[in-house]
């Protein structure tokens, strides 16, 4: 018996003696308690009752590894690239993939967890990832042409994410560059990109994928107006469909991004932007810039006019705020 096998049973939210558990595990009561102890590590709340057993706080819907295989091989855009790799908890699933790609080829690996102990998100940020409540991923990808050959990919994986949720139903997508994910100006999914390899040759970018689908009491950690998407989605489409339909799209997004760049894209890109023709201050370091902006480069760059001239500004340090119109 493991962890799993617990959380497995105790995932509906109700009531389990300990007898029930041993009998269906077929383990002892003691060997149970075992498991139940490791809950509390996970960040996970569970009710104990005398003569009721054990429940969790609430219902879980854990990563169903084998229907998100089946759904990821029974569709043509995935089939035969992606190579699972589930972990109840890590680190962080980019720290992961990193040393996966320093080990071997890793392309098409793509490492999934319910709960990062140390998520990281872009400028150094701790990334909020509690146990099965969100989705944390990193999917490694290799590119042949270096890394010129990546401008405005932290673009492009951003745009897989807000096709995916518009075309679940979810209104007031947006992305605010280069690559939050919003839903009415709140933050819904956040990505960071890192890579190993060399400037003019192969490269094997991780991309990491973090996505608020079921957080809750968290406000306390997050710095910045958030939202998870449960209020938006359909009912009855939960983590397992977003997160197959969200790979399938960021695979696709992915292949035409190898043919063609970020020029295929960024017409699309552009219609989910939050703020096309309004007035932003970038903060770079210790350089601050104010404008409008007024496009995109066709490698994913800003292009802010100022009272200078138009400027065009690119990934890395550089943060966007809309100015106040008051």
């Amino acid at each position: 018996m493991d962890l799993k096998q617990v959380l497995d049973t105790l995932a509906d939210g109700q009531w389990h003696s300990g007898a029930e558990l041993g009998e269906a595990l077929g383990v002892s009561r003691a060997a149970v308690w075992k498991q139940l102890q490791k809950l509390e590590v996970l960040g996970l709340v569970l009710h104990a009752v005398k003569g009721r057993g054990y429940r969790l706080v609430r219902p879980l819907e854990l990563i169903d590894m084998p229907w998100l295989d089946s759904a990821l091989k029974s569709n043509a855009v995935t089939r035969e690239l992606l190579t699972l790799h589930y972990f109840l908890s890590l680190d962080s699933s980019n720290k992961t993939a990193l040393e996966l790609t320093r080990r071997e080829s890793g392309h098409g690996h793509l490492i999934i967890a319910e709960h990062q102990a140390a998520g990281r998100g872009r400028r150094g940020r701790a990334w909020v990832s509690p146990f099965g409540e969100n989705i944390y991923f990193s999917l490694i990808w290799s590119f042949q042409s270096g890394l010129a050959a990546l401008e405005g990919l932290s673009l492009a994986v951003g745009l897989a994410l807000a096709r995916t949720l518009n075309k679940a139903g979810v209104s007031g997508v947006g992305l605010k560059w280069p690559n939050d994910v919003l839903i009415e100006h709140k933050k819904v999914a956040g990505i960071l990109l890192e890579l190993n390899g060399e400037a003019g040759g192969v490269c094997q970018v991780v991309i990491g994928v973090g996505v608020n689908v079921e957080m809750q009491d968290q406000k306390e950690q997050i710095t910045q107006p958030w939202c998870s998407l449960r209020p938006y989605l359909p009912e009855g489409y939960g983590r397992n469909h977003l997160l197959a339909d969200l790979l399938q799209e960021l695979v696709a997004v992915l292949q035409v991004f190898q043919r063609e760049g970020f020029v295929a894209v960024k017409q699309e890109w552009m219609s989910f932007s939050v703020h096309q023709g309004l007035a932003v201050r970038l903060q770079a370091g210790e350089q601050c810039t104010e404008g409008v902006m007024v496009g995109l480069t066709d490698t994913g760059g800003l292009r802010v006019a100022t009272e200078q001239g138009e400027e065009v500004f690119h990934g890395g340090e550089v943060s966007v705020r809309a100015l106040s119109t008051s």
